[in-house]
């Protein structure tokens, strides 16, 4: 059943050949994408996304079964997802470990879903964190790129992240400005 709904969908959308999509009253309305892999690009082009609404940056890591922290690796992958909108924003979302996305370094909790996961995973491992705001900036260069907080539960946590993007951007040839989403 969600295999012909799933068809269905992507039929109407390649009908439409690109038509800027409207609501009944006609108002524009912007579709975004939700990406997991940068395999998933071409299908994303085909259906004439406009921009990536959300990147789970995670997905690289679970795939794999560990942390991604070659930061020209994932910079290539996010670069990618980048260049493939010039026009259009993509917003990446920090990983967002923890929950039902564990890795072998997950701390065991009683209710992993409330405690140790998005943002405390990644303040936990700054150097991570690091990695990740670095490619993130390095790929979206001259570019409108958005980051996204997962699990955010106090203002400290969104103050830290902001420290590390200002640090991580000093660090760069060529500092750029940057959205929390």
């Amino acid at each position: 059943r969600m295999q012909a709904r799933y068809a269905g969908i992507r039929t109407q959308l390649l009908q439409s050949g690109g038509d800027a999509p409207t609501s009944q009253d006609g108002t524009p309305i912007t579709l975004r994408a939700n990406l997991e892999l940068a395999e998933e690009l071409p299908h994303v082009l085909e259906v004439h996304a406009q921009g990536i609404g959300l990147f789970r940056t995670e997905i690289m890591s679970l795939v794999q079964g560990k942390l991604k922290v070659d930061e020209d690796e994932v910079f290539e992958t996010y670069a990618k997802i980048v260049q493939a909108f010039p026009f259009e924003p993509v917003t990446f979302r920090l990983l967002d470990l923890g929950g039902d996305k564990l890795l072998p370094m997950a701390h065991r909790e009683a209710n992993p879903f409330l405690g140790w996961r998005g943002i405390r995973v990644l303040l936990d491992k700054p150097s991570v964190l690091a990695v990740q705001v670095r490619a993130i900036l390095r790929a979206s260069a001259g570019r409108e790129a958005h980051i996204m907080i997962p699990m955010v539960s106090s203002l400290s946590e969104i103050s830290q992240v902001r420290a590390t993007i200002e640090a991580v951007s000093k660090e760069l040839d060529d500092p750029c400005s940057y959205k929390l989403g």
